[in-house]
C-alpha cells in the first residue's frame, strides 16, 4: 500500500517541474472554516500533471523509459492531456489511444502537445486494450489514468502541501473517480491524523459500491461529471486506501454539482470542471455537514472545462449537461442548420455509434446534442418550465404551436425512430437533474409522445419504426 514516504519521494522528484498551488480561504459554510486548494492552477490546468511527471521521471530513473519509444496512455481526458504534456516537456514521444468518436477538441489538444493520436474502437475500454497491445509490441511506458503507484504518489503531494500550509487542518474533502487522488491524499492524511471526506457523484459511486460489496466492482457510468470522474470501478490503490482506513463517504447529485460549480465561478471566479466541483458540492449541498469551527480543505482539482458553460443560468441544468457532455460551446454541430454538412455528419455519427449507444447514458446525451437543433433544446427547457407550474393545457398547446417550424430541421438530422429515442434520453437526464418534479416530467413525456404522431404525419417514417423509450430508472 502507498505510504507517506512514497509521497515525499514524489514531492522531491517533481518539485522542479510542478507548481505549488495556493490554499485559499473562502467563506465559512455551516460554521466551519473552509479553504480551497487551487489545484486548477497546476500546469495543464489539472492535478493529473503531478502524477504524470512522477510516473515518467521515476521510470526514467529506473531505466524503464526508452527515450526513443516514449510513453503511451489511453485517455482523452485530463490524464491523456497531462501525460502528453509531460512527455513533451521531457522530450520523449507520446502515443495516446482514444475511441473513434472522441470529440475533436480533445484530439486537437493532444496533437498540440505533440502526441500521436490513435483512434480505435467505440469505447475507452477498446482503446485501452489497443494501448496495451501497443505497449507489448513497442516497449513503450504505459501511464495509467489513476491506478499506478507513481501516479498516485504524485497526486498525494497535494496532501503534503495542504498540511504544510494549514498544519491544524481537520478534514480534507476530495472528489473520487478511479481513486488515484483520493489514495494519494489518504496516505498523507493517515500519517497526520486528518479526516478524509470522499465525494462521489450519485451516478458514479465507484468507492461507495466497493465499500458495500467488500471490494471493487464494475458500475455504469453517467452524469455531468462522467468526463473526469467516469471510472467503471475504483482502482486497486483507491480500494487499498479505503480498506486501511475508511473515509467519510458522501454522494452528491448532478444538480448539486452544477450548483457548486456555478457558485465557484460566480463568487470566486474559479473555473471548475464538474468533477472538481463535486468536492465543493459536498459542503454546499449539505451532503457533508462539518462541525462548527472545523477546519476543512477542499481540493479543487481541475479547470479543463468549456468556458461557455460557466455563466449559464442554473435553471438551465439540462443545457449545462449537454454542453459539458457533448461538444464544447453553444454553437457547435448540435446546432447546425438543416442541410448543413455538419448535420449530415452528425447523422452519420449517430448511425456509426448506434450499436454501442445503450452502454452509456452520458454517450446517449452527447449524441442527442450532436443531432438536435438549438430550437428543440429551447423548446424542451420551456416545456419543463411549464411543467413546473403545472400548466398542462398550456404545455400541449405550446408543443402544438411551436413544434411545426422545428420539425423540418429535426427530421433532416434524425428519423422518427431516433426522435423517440431523444425523448427517452431527455427523460432520463431530467429525472437526474430536477428533484421534486418527477410527476411533472412524466406528464411532459406523455404529452410529447401523444403529439409525435400528429407532428410527423406525412413523413415516410411511421410509429412502427420507433425504438423503445430509454428507461429513466
Amino acid at each position: 500500500m502507498l505510504t507517506i514516504a512514497d509521497v515525499e519521494a514524489a514531492q522531491h522528484r517533481t518539485a522542479p517541474h510542478v507548481r505549488t498551488t495556493p490554499l485559499i480561504r473562502v467563506e465559512p459554510i455551516g460554521g466551519a472554516d473552509v479553504w480551497l486548494k487551487a489545484e486548477y492552477m497546476q500546469r495543464c490546468g489539472v492535478f493529473k500533471t503531478r502524477g504524470a511527471f512522477n510516473r515518467q521521471l521515476a521510470a526514467r530513473e529506473r531505466g524503464e523509459l526508452d527515450p526513443a519509444v516514449g510513453i503511451v496512455a489511453a485517455s482523452g481526458g485530463n490524464a491523456g492531456l497531462a501525460n502528453a504534456f509531460v512527455a513533451a516537456q521531457l522530450g520523449v514521444p507520446a502515443t495516446v489511444f482514444l475511441p473513434e468518436g472522441a470529440p475533436r477538441v480533445k484530439v486537437d489538444r493532444l496533437t498540440q502537445y505533440g502526441a500521436t493520436v490513435v483512434q480505435h474502437g467505440s469505447e475507452y475500454a477498446e482503446a485501452f486494450e489497443a494501448a496495451q497491445r501497443h505497449v507489448t509490441a513497442t516497449g513503450a511506458l504505459f501511464c495509467h489514468a489513476y491506478d499506478q503507484r507513481d501516479i498516485v504518489a504524485g497526486a498525494g503531494v497535494i496532501g503534503l502541501e495542504i498540511v504544510a500550509d494549514l498544519p491544524d487542518v481537520d478534514t480534507i474533502v476530495v472528489a473520487v473517480g478511479g481513486g488515484g487522488l483520493y489514495a494519494g491524499v489518504a496516505a498523507v492524511a493517515r500519517a497526520h491524523g486528518v479526516r478524509v471526506v470522499a465525494v462521489e457523484p450519485e451516478s458514479i459511486p465507484t468507492l461507495r459500491s466497493a465499500m458495500s460489496a467488500g471490494g471493487p466492482v464494475d458500475i455504469a457510468v453517467s452524469g455531468v461529471a462522467a468526463d473526469s470522474l467516469g471510472a467503471r470501478r475504483i482502482g486497486e490503490h483507491g480500494w487499498a486506501a479505503a480498506a486501511a482506513e475508511a473515509p467519510v463517504s458522501v454522494l452528491v447529485d448532478d444538480t448539486a454539482i452544477l450548483a457548486a460549480r456555478h457558485t465557484l465561478w460566480q463568487e470566486y471566479r474559479i473555473p471548475a470542471e464538474t468533477g472538481a466541483a463535486a468536492a465543493y458540492a459536498a459542503l454546499t449541498s449539505g451532503a457533508y455537514r462539518p462541525e462548527p469551527g472545523e477546519r476543512v480543505a477542499v481540493i479543487n482539482c481541475g479547470a479543463n472545462t468549456d468556458a461557455a458553460t460557466l455563466d449559464a443560468p442554473r435553471r438551465d441544468a439540462a443545457r449545462l449537461v449537454g454542453l459539458i457532455s457533448g461538444k464544447p460551446g453553444t454553437r457547435g454541430a448540435a446546432h447546425a442548420p438543416a442541410g448543413d454538412e455538419r448535420g449530415a455528419a452528425a447523422c452519420r455519427y449517430w448511425q456509426r455509434r448506434r450499436a454501442s449507444i445503450g452502454r452509456s447514458a452520458s454517450l446517449l446525451f452527447e449524441t442527442v446534442l450532436l443531432l438536435v437543433t438549438e430550437g428543440v433544446v429551447e423548446l424542451l427547457l420551456d416545456l419543463l418550465d411549464l411543467c413546473r407550474v403545472g400548466a398542462a393545457g398550456d404545455l400541449v398547446r405550446d408543443v402544438s404551436e411551436r413544434s411545426e417550424h422545428l420539425v423540418a430541421d429535426f427530421l433532416s438530422l434524425v428519423a422518427l425512430e431516433r426522435a423517440l429515442d431523444l425523448v427517452g434520453v431527455v427523460r432520463h437526464e431530467l429525472f437526474r437533474l430536477t428533484s421534486g418534479i418527477r410527476d411533472e416530467v412524466l406528464r411532459l413525456v406523455s404529452s410529447l409522445r401523444r403529439l409525435l404522431p400528429q407532428i410527423f404525419v406525412g413523413h415516410e417514417c411511421t410509429l412502427s419504426e420507433r425504438a423503445p423509450i430509454v428507461s429513466a430508472h
